[in-house]
């Protein structure tokens, strides 16, 4: 829709005239809508609810259309007080929804009743009950445009500060526990730091000990190695000996077995070679005279 009918132009000029420039805003997008922001009427009060309310116009409206309304945006209104707005709106249309002349500002007007009757009806959001008047002592109000009961608030407050405390004895007993455990996880380390420490010197007198034993069984191998190399010296030459004789016992062996042969042989011949010296007197004599 590229502008608004003149009939409901004039009719949204006057609910410009009524709520001001800045809280209406109209929207042409695909069709009509006029965007309001409402505020309660509270005189010396205080607001504590606003609305924004969207007011979609058909084709056809005034007269033969009826307004579709809804809350775009709310502050502070509860789920019952938004209710209470659309209900409002509801049942004037349905009186009043095809009125030739329009509707938007009167319809407009039950709204704004039903957001300042939510405004005097506004909730303590902790017990959910009616808060009265927000100048009452009773009733704080605040920065966030909520209201509570001064005991409601009173008794969250008290709740909420044990919680902490309950939360922050717990957290310190779970700090205490474990600095308990550190600590005797300290103790234990010093323990065995102190034990490891009487274990290293034990054990360097050991390594001490079993240095000395190495040395000494080293000088006794060295020692028995000699005394092995002069064994084994005596050993060689005993079996050279042995050697020598074994050889000389075969070569006297050898010499004996060939005695007899050479004895025969002797036995043989001296018996004529006396015979020979017996028949040579000359001989016999002289050896006689010498």
């Amino acid at each position: 829709m590229s502008q608004l009918p003149e009939a409901v132009e004039s009719e949204v000029e006057l609910v410009k005239a009524i709520y001001g420039d800045e809280a209406v805003d109209v929207n042409l997008d695909r069709e009509a809508v006029v965007l309001v922001d409402l505020q309660p009427r509270v005189g010396q009060g205080t607001a504590l609810v606003s609305a924004t309310v969207a007011l979609r116009l058909p084709d056809g409206y005034p007269g033969q259309a009826m307004p579709e309304v809804c809350v775009e945006r709310s502050r502070g209104l509860t789920d019952s007080g938004l209710a209470s707005l659309l209900s409002a709106a509801k049942a004037f249309l349905q009186s009043n929804g095809l009125a030739e002349e329009g509707c938007l500002c009167p319809l407009l007007e039950e709204v704004s009743e039903a957001l300042d009757q939510a405004n005097d009806e506004s909730e303590c959001l902790i017990c959910l009950q009616v808060c009265g008047s927000v100048t009452d002592a009773s009733v704080v109000h605040a920065p966030c445009d909520h209201i509570f009961h001064a005991a409601c608030l009173g008794r969250w407050a008290e709740l909420k500060i044990s919680e902490a405390r309950e939360a922050a004895a717990d957290k310190t007993q779970s700090i205490r526990s474990q600095r308990d455990s550190l600590s005797r996880e300290l103790a234990e380390l010093s323990c065995t730091t102190t034990d490891l420490a009487e274990e290293v010197v034990r054990l360097e007198e050991l390594v001490a000990k079993l240095s000395a034993r190495k040395e000494a069984l080293r000088k006794a191998l060295e020692d028995d190695l000699e005394v092995e190399d002069e064994v084994v010296s005596v050993f060689a030459f005993a079996l050279l000996d042995t050697d020598f004789a074994l050889q000389s016992r075969a070569k006297v062996k050898q010499v004996r077995l060939s005695w007899p042969s050479s004895f025969a042989e002797m036995t043989s011949v001296w018996p004529l070679r006396l015979k020979d010296v017996r028949s040579r007197p000359a001989f016999m004599g002289s050896l006689s005279s010498e």
